[in-house]
């Protein structure tokens, strides 16, 4: 998987489709069971991200940026740590993250 091509579809995700921005929106809707993909920050720290049982079966991929060139990936002008993919929309995040 190429870090650039997943933030594209990233991008494309948070455009056309539905996502959770932030930790704590993320949680709540990771324990609703609506979350097929998490994004993390490269500075996002792993005490603050979600604990093991809160993840069972939904990937979480980490990547090489910090939360401000997150936050800009998605058309945000402020930092973002964690990224919840709930619907693709139109992008191939998904496939592109190998996530079935």
């Amino acid at each position: 998987m190429e870090e650039q091509e997943l933030l594209r579809e990233l991008r494309r995700a948070a455009e056309s489709g539905r996502i959770t921005i932030g930790l704590r929106t993320t949680r709540k809707a990771l324990k609703r069971g609506e979350l097929r993909l998490i994004i993390a920050a490269s500075n996002c720290p792993d005490e603050e991200l979600i604990s093991k049982e809160e993840i069972e079966g939904v990937k979480v991929i980490r990547v090489s940026r910090r939360n401000t060139d997150l936050g800009a990936f998605i058309g945000k002008p402020f930092p973002v740590s964690v990224v919840g993919i709930v619907d693709p929309g139109n992008s191939k995040i998904l496939q592109v993250a190998g996530v079935s």
